[in-house]
């Protein structure tokens, strides 16, 4: 290994013995070398430190510290500071890194001059096998940011100087990922994904998104806001209107004319991959408040005519599932509703 590694591996560890041996080989395997793993242990109560202690004896690109917990995003902030690297690359404890995954971000890194580059992942650890698709382009990666975070955090490569000058908040950790995309969007990075899944992500019930779930939820939602007033310039909402978009208060049926307008504008956009984005999560908003607005079916018909021409199959589908939801006034916090969400989710990728 040189002196200078290219990239620094980022990677906190919180009692994480059951997954840690898979992730950890994932990053040793890979086939790009030149890199250092930094691996902090966050006061872990199990057998954590001892497993990265028996790789760190045989591998010097193994940098280890262990001391008291505190939370993901100031121990992220730490290695930061302690990284040499050019980029930094995000790895959890519990996925799977795919062998080449280094070698492809750092090719794709240097084609498209980005300052952040994320992937696909694939998901595994129980019954949904799905491929998470995220946006290409640096502009649709930001108007994705309207609606969710537009990368999966464990597979992004980030440029360290401009990562430097952000850090990862500490106040609000649960969502600390989609914090500093906000951030870096407005700081002027260049952000983009490559198109195919380069990491294994696992799902289980101690990831902090199943053990914070409302919380994350609130969070994020108050970073959306700050988002959507920030990128407003193109839509000219008034904050009343972006407070029901971000959930901050109930669907009124006035607002429904202004939130189909909205809907139009943006369909109206020229690049493809935006109006792409802007289309799936229209379509998933329409799931959620097809119970209290009668005539969503239709106006998702309309869009999907205008704009799309979708193929009829995956049309025909979504317009019974929107119709069922309305007419049998199924909200989207009960089981019947996660039936539909699996539908929409298998048809709009």
């Amino acid at each position: 290994m040189t002196t200078s590694p290219l990239i620094s591996v980022a990677m906190p560890v919180y009692n994480g013995e059951k997954y840690l041996q898979e992730s950890i080989e994932s990053i040793l395997n890979q086939t790009f070398t030149n890199f250092e793993f930094i691996i902090i242990d966050d006061g872990s109560t199990d057998n954590s430190l001892g497993i990265i202690n028996q790789y760190a004896a045989n591998d010097p690109r193994l940098i280890v510290i262990s001391r008291e917990n505190r939370n993901v995003a100031r121990t992220l902030n730490e290695i930061i500071l302690l990284s040499k690297g050019i980029w930094i690359a995000r790895m959890d404890q519990d996925d799977i890194s795919l062998p080449n995954r280094f070698d492809l971000q750092l090719s794709w890194l240097k084609n498209t001059n980005a300052d952040i580059c994320g992937s696909w992942i694939k998901l595994f650890g129980t019954s949904d096998k799905r491929t998470i698709r995220y946006p290409e382009a640096d502009s649709s990666i930001k108007a994705e940011m309207l609606f969710r975070t537009p990368f999966a955090h464990p597979t992004t490569f980030m440029r360290r100087e401009r990562l430097a000058e952000l850090m990862y908040s500490e106040d609000g950790w649960q969502a600390e990922d989609y914090d500093l995309w906000v951030r870096a969007a407005n700081a002027g990075w260049i952000m983009t994904n490559i198109q195919e899944p380069l990491l294994f992500y696992r799902q289980h019930k101690n990831q902090i998104s199943s053990k914070y779930h409302e919380k994350q939820k609130k969070l994020s939602n108050t970073i959306k806001k700050r988002y959507w007033e920030q990128y407003n310039f193109q839509f000219n909402l008034s904050k009343d209107i972006i407070d029901v978009i971000v959930e901050s208060r109930p669907l009124d049926i006035k607002d429904i004319p202004i939130i189909y307008n909205l809907f139009d504008v943006m369909m109206r956009d020229k690049k493809i991959e935006n109006q792409d984005v802007f289309f799936k999560n229209i379509t998933r908003y329409f799931f959620t408040i097809a119970p209290y607005v009668k005539n969503v079916t239709s106006q998702w018909i309309k869009l999907n005519y205008i704009y799309r021409n979708k193929k009829l199959i995956s049309s025909l589908t979504i317009i019974v599932a929107l119709k069922l939801i309305s007419f049998f006034n199924i909200k989207s916090d009960g089981r019947v509703f996660n039936f539909f969400k699996k539908i929409y989710n298998n048809l709009i990728k």
